[in-house]
């Protein structure tokens, strides 16, 4: 592990209230994917890391922290493990730390998230501490004032403008964030587009392989000619290179969900070629899907459900619900493992030849101890052989 503070820079800054919003921008040539589990919290003299809400995301071409400040005052460590960037031209692993410290006193309000990736109108929510209103202003998509309350305050902002990349004033605080757009995904006279134009997609938190996959179609009636791919680091894409596509041709491609913390992901993918650049929007949610008590619907027909039911051979992943129909799975219906099927037949099989044979056992010594019932006969022979 190589550290360094020269390869990566942040703007966090030396001092932070209690509970206040810190939202962090990294800087540096990050050429490989960084990931929230990369990203720790110390406070000073412990090695522990310690429980703190925060998110990690890139935008552009940078990467974006903001986390709630601890509650606690002291010096803390902002960590981020396995970073790999260049230094001196050749990859290198960093550790990157850099301290800071937290306040005895309390921040007036906080706001959350520190960041927004959103194709539609938004929501972010402000925590006043104070017992009394106070005024805070914002200049997007205006500027205007909201009217904070003790407590939760829900802010609510209409999406203006072109999609892209902004900072936003909110109060004291400033928030970058990333509009989408579903008009993205096929500019204007285009040649070529996505298909789908946009790509939404839920997993199971503990599913495996988390893939989708999409197309790129020329629309047209002349070549395209290196068409690149450009993405986030959440997610990897085969095949990797640029393509050229004839009139009318098509290119699949597949992604494959790197991020593991079981919070949604939004992001966009870009495809370029010459003066043309088309957006594919993204949002993946996660799911804990486990066997869950079975629910009544027996109303309703498990495909008004949004269910299938499934066969004697298949087993439900996901929500068991009664229906006309008997029990409907609302998720998807997986084949059973027929091997431990085999197996545990195979199993009751040698039991049964086990008992079997140990039956004939105890039989065959029983005959064998078993004393006669009519001991004359044997008695009379015996004696005739006395001379």
């Amino acid at each position: 592990m190589v550290q360094s503070a020269a390869a990566i820079e942040t703007d966090l800054k030396k001092n932070y209230l209690q509970g206040e919003t810190i939202v962090v921008k990294i800087s540096g040539n990050i050429i490989e994917p960084f990931l929230p589990e990369q990203v720790k919290f110390i406070r000073a003299g412990h090695v522990q890391e310690i429980p703190v809400i925060y998110e990690l995301k890139k935008l552009d071409d940078n990467y974006y922290i903001w986390a709630l400040a601890p509650k606690s005052p002291g010096n803390y460590t902002l960590i981020l493990n396995d970073l790999t960037t260049t230094l001196s031209g050749s990859p290198k692993k960093v550790e990157f730390r850099q301290n800071f410290s937290i306040e005895k006193n309390l921040t007036d309000y906080s706001v959350s998230p520190g960041f927004i990736i959103s194709e539609k109108d938004f929501s972010i929510q402000a925590q006043l501490y104070l017992d009394k209103d106070i005024k805070i202003n914002v200049d997007y998509p205006s500027k205007r004032e909201f009217m904070l309350k003790p407590g939760n305050n829900v802010l609510d902002f209409k999406i203006e403008g072109p999609p892209g990349i902004k900072i936003i004033s909110v109060g004291k605080y400033s928030i970058p964030i990333n509009i989408l757009s579903g008009s993205q995904s096929s500019s204007i006279n285009a040649p070529y587009s996505f298909a789908p134009n946009y790509l939404t997609k839920t997993f199971s938190v503990n599913e495996k392989n988390k893939t989708a996959r999409f197309s790129i179609v020329n629309t047209g009636e002349k070549e395209i000619k290196d068409i690149q791919i450009i993405h986030g680091d959440y997610f990897t894409l085969y095949p990797t290179e640029k393509i050229t596509l004839k009139a009318k041709e098509s290119k699949e491609y597949t992604l494959t969900i790197l991020k593991s913390d079981g919070i949604r992901l939004q992001d966009q993918i870009s495809a370029r070629s010459g003066e043309w650049n088309i957006v594919l929007p993204i949002k993946i949610d996660f799911e804990e899907i486990n066997d869950t008590p079975i629910k009544k619907n027996e109303d309703y027909r498990c495909s008004e459900l949004g269910g299938k039911i499934c066969t004697d051979s298949q087993k439900c992943i996901g929500t068991l619900n009664s229906s006309q129909e008997g029990l409907c799975c609302i998720g998807s219906c997986a084949q059973k493992d027929k091997e431990s099927e085999n197996g545990g037949s195979i199993m009751g099989y040698i039991l049964a030849i086990l008992v079997v044979a140990g039956l004939i056992g105890l039989y065959w010594k029983y005959k064998k101890t078993k004393p006669d019932q009519n001991p004359l006969p044997k008695k009379i022979k015996e004696a005739e052989k006395i001379p």
